[in-house]
């Protein structure tokens, strides 16, 4: 029982999948500001 409470709150304190998650949001919307940033350009030339 002791050892399902320890990886149970090693589960919980861990932290890695959120900062993924966090990597790709920044990424994406960055990503997505260049390609609307290109249209700006592309569009007014």
């Amino acid at each position: 029982m002791d050892a399902m409470k320890i990886s149970g709150r090693k589960f919980r304190s861990n932290d890695d999948g959120a900062v993924t998650v966090d990597w790709g949001v920044l990424t994406s919307a960055a990503v997505g500001l260049c390609i609307a940033l290109v249209n700006v350009v592309w569009g007014g030339a």
